[in-house]
């Protein structure tokens, strides 16, 4: 369960300069690769949600948190290869994407529903 503090704490992190929100996403609408640039260490709630056009993902190497919902309904293909200084992976993150799910499921232990 989490605390009112770490809600409370994400609320604040979705407003900061590094959060990776989806009026940027919108301008990769049409894209197939979806490359976060490297300056990004939030990708914050429904980012690319319901964006059946992308089908690969490139995570920032510093990338820290992904929201919820971010990316789901992508219909991605390629596996994700997550950082290692991804600390949380919001719940339904990566919902909807049943071609993905084989490459990540099991893979991490303490995050929300993938």
């Amino acid at each position: 369960m989490r605390s009112q503090n770490d809600k409370a704490t994400w609320s604040i992190l979705r407003f900061d300069h590094r959060t990776f929100t989806a009026q940027l996403a919108s301008m990769q609408r049409n894209k197939q690769v979806a490359a976060i640039p490297e300056k990004y260490i939030y990708i914050d709630d429904c980012c690319y949600k319901g964006n059946g056009k992308i089908k690969e993902i490139i995570l920032p190497s510093g990338c820290r948190i992904i929201g919820k919902e971010a990316f789901a309904s992508c219909q991605l293909r390629k596996p994700v290869v997550f950082p290692q200084t991804v600390k949380e992976i919001k719940e339904s993150a990566f919902s909807e994407n049943h071609s993905l799910r084989s490459n990540i499921s099991g893979i991490f232990g303490n995050f929300g529903r993938l």
